[in-house]
């Protein structure tokens, strides 16, 4: 398995582009972080814990949610909740911790899906919470702490220290810690419960938000200058050891979470993170586009959950593979990259002006021309050898020949009055949705003369897509309509889909006999349109963030947002969609266009960012695979989402294939037990699980490996 490691890592993100000389023709997602599910609930994310396969939410009361399947999460009706403001929770065993700003809760976490108080104790107004062992340490104005010894009956130990409403705290060690907004670090002294002492401060980092403790660590996550690691082996004088700057954001610095040497931090704009095996030089490995106001983390293994602050979104990750995908290049072209159009190893940007680039080497793009439009091209759309540029202030399409890219053609005719920032060309016919000017239809029969052929009249057409004689319009509170365009001079609607619970329906792509809607809150929406007259909702989809524009790709969707990143599903099922990869961009993505082999996306004023397409898509999702030993005997375990598919496990030794037998042991479950025999001190072996591809031929879906240690093989998970 080849993974590449070679990141150039941009501070606005952690966006690595392919090294040069090893540029990829396709991407292998699961060697990478990506997103594998979303769940809305209704209000705010306060606080987070994760306990076993229950993720439990605070918020107004306490959300449990069974994330076993990280793809298809499902809220858990647990024991009621009177309803108070969640702040700050943790688990300890099986159990499970909570402040609601007037009370301290136990609760019982060892049936799994039920939460269960068996103990609580008055706090005053406390909003944060730790627990060391048989303490448990509330804070607000005062610190209160807390023997939890007998988790049904709290008993206070000490409640009148002025502590000051600290934003974040840990306990260990006899010590706990503390960071403020304005105040920085400070270290107490707590051996003696009764009598807590503040032994050390450190003004540094002035606005710390968020802090985790590891050995002679601290790690602060601050709003400026971002992650400062400090020195607290001498707890009586900590000092500064390092700092990572990070992309200040606009509100709420986020959350901090350690898991092993792994370090997750979620920030407004997403989720970071960082290798600290050496605490004093923590390295970037990756990052994604999170939930709009991502605000609280959590991991375990390889699995990570962000909720959000406002929008009430919990996203999970995949990050056995903590690296971000690679883009394969980009373009910095001067202003704002409105829009950008693929046309063989040939790139079109509309910023503007339209200048034309190309990229047989996306890595190292070269400038073709420029048309020298002086104004406000706003969208650029290619077919066969002409591209359609619409100027979005003048309210004109203007239409060039690219036959010869280096020296394009601008024809002498142009259309006025034509509004509208996407044309989807149909056969002969192309239609330009205009939001409150309904859609343009245009005969295109004569590539290099489009003439007017009508205007339907719609209100809020944003996007659409056509098929046969029926044309699918994206019309945003209206949700879907369905108009037959047979003879679109006398168009008529025939069936329509009001989607209400949908705030806005952005773009719309068809799949089989079904369409999507992107919704700019709360994700997609797949309707059965087989009968055009009575289309019927099929299901919903939650995306991490706003989706505001899906491109398809066979049956592969990509979905843009207005933060800044893409997430790409398979519609193999189109009722339910599954993730199964996640690109960072370096802006925030506008439009994007899909080619053969790479897929173009404007970024803003970042430009044009380019990354490869999946590599082939196989109808089964991997849910996880291990691979461990024991003496000369190695036992291979994997699971997918469902099941009737068949595999074949293959064995590569000292470049020999051989094909391992396995047994099913349920629906979604395999096992394979593999005799080594002898075995060389550091040998390494490959397991290769592939899928019948229904040709005779396998696809490849996913590799492990191990290295033999002695005797015996060291095990890989």
């Amino acid at each position: 398995m080849s993974v590449l490691r070679s990141l150039i890592i941009v501070l606005s993100f952690c966006v690595a582009f392919a090294a040069v000389g090893e540029a990829q023709e396709c991407l292998l997602f699961d060697e990478y972080l990506r997103t594998t599910g979303a769940l809305t609930i209704p209000g705010s994310s306060w606080s987070v814990a994760l306990h076993g396969d229950n993720l439990l939410l605070g918020g107004y009361g306490v959300t449990l949610v069974d994330v076993s399947d990280p793809h298809a999460m499902v809220v858990v009706e647990a024991a009621p909740f009177d309803g108070s403001a969640v702040y700050d929770m943790c688990t300890h065993g099986d159990l499970g911790f909570y402040v609601d700003y007037h009370e301290f809760v136990v609760v019982d976490l060892s049936t799994p899906g039920l939460a269960t108080e068996i103990g609580s104790h008055a706090s005053g107004a406390t909003s944060k919470l730790c627990v060391d062992g048989d303490r448990a340490y509330c804070a607000g104005s005062f610190l209160h702490i807390f023997d939890v010894s007998d988790p049904t009956t709290p008993l206070p130990l000490h409640d009148s220290m002025i502590i000051g409403y600290p934003n974040d705290m840990v306990a260990g060690g006899g010590y706990l810690y503390t960071v403020h907004s304005t105040e920085g670090l400070s270290i107490y002294d707590v051996s003696d419960p009764s009598a807590p002492t503040l032994v050390g401060e450190l003004d540094e980092p002035a606005e710390g938000e968020q802090l985790v403790v590891a050995g002679d660590y601290a790690f602060v996550l601050s709003t400026v200058p971002g992650l400062v690691v400090v020195d607290i082996s001498d707890p009586a004088n900590p000092s500064l050891e390092t700092t990572v700057p990070l992309p200040p954001e606009d509100y709420m610095a986020g959350d901090a979470y350690l898991d092993g040497d792994r370090l997750y931090l979620s920030r407004a704009g997403g989720m970071h993170v960082f290798d600290v095996s050496d605490p004093t030089a923590p390295d970037p490995l990756g990052a994604l586009g999170s939930t709009r106001g991502a605000y609280r983390v959590v991991a375990s293994g390889n699995r990570a959950f962000v909720a959000g602050y406002y929008s009430g979104t919990i996203v999970s990750y995949d990050v056995s593979a903590p690296y971000s995908a690679p883009l394969a290049g980009g373009l910095d072209p001067a202003g704002t990259s409105f829009d950008v159009a693929l046309s063989g190893d040939v790139a079109l940007v509309a910023n503007s002006d339209i200048e034309i680039y190309g990229i047989s080497d996306p890595a190292n793009p070269t400038l073709l021309a420029t048309l020298g439009l002086g104004c406000c091209a706003s969208s650029v759309h290619t077919i066969d050898t002409f591209a359609y540029v619409l100027d979005g202030e003048f309210q004109t399409l203007r239409v060039v020949d690219i036959s010869d890219p280096s020296s394009p053609q601008i024809g002498v005719d142009t259309l006025s009055t034509v509004i509208g920032n996407d044309i989807v060309f149909d056969g002969n016919r192309a239609y330009i949705p205009a939001n409150w000017s309904g859609v343009t239809v245009l005969d295109i029969t004569d590539r290099s003369a489009p003439s007017l052929l009508a205007n339907i009249d719609i209100v809020s057409a944003s996007s659409l897509c056509v098929a046969g004689n029926l044309a699918y319009v994206a019309a945003g509170f209206q949700g879907l309509q369905i108009i037959d365009v047979t003879d679109p001079t006398t168009p008529s609607i025939v069936g329509s889909h009001p989607i209400d619970y949908f705030v806005n329906s952005m773009d719309i792509c068809r799949v089989d006999a079904c369409v999507v809607l992107a919704n700019d809150w709360r994700g997609l929406a797949t309707v059965d349109v087989s009968d055009p007259s009575d289309p019927q909702l099929l299901g919903e989809t939650t995306m991490p963030y706003p989706a505001t524009d899906i491109e398809l790709d066979g049956r592969i969707a990509y979905v843009s947002s207005d933060t800044t990143g893409i997430q790409i599903l398979d519609l193999q099922d189109p009722a339910a969609p599954v993730f199964i990869g996640t690109i960072h961009m370096r802006g925030v993505p506008s439009n994007m266009d899909i080619g053969t082999h790479l897929t173009a996306v404007a970024v803003g004023s970042e430009g044009v960012d380019f990354f490869a397409n999946p590599c082939g898509i196989v109808p089964v999702l991997l849910q996880d695979m291990s691979v461990t030993a024991e003496a000369s005997l190695v036992d291979i375990d994997w699971r997918v989402v469902d099941d009737g598919y068949v595999f074949r496990l293959v064995r590569i030794r000292g470049g020999r294939e051989t094909v391992v037998p396995y047994a099913q042991v349920a629906h979604n479950a395999y096992t394979a037990l593999d005799d080594l025999g002898a075995a060389e001190p550091g040998e390494t072996i490959v397991y290769r699980l592939e899928l019948d591809a229904g040709d005779g031929g396998w696809t490849p879906i996913a590799d492990k490996s191990l290295t033999l240690e002695g005797a015996a093989p060291r095990s890989f998970i």
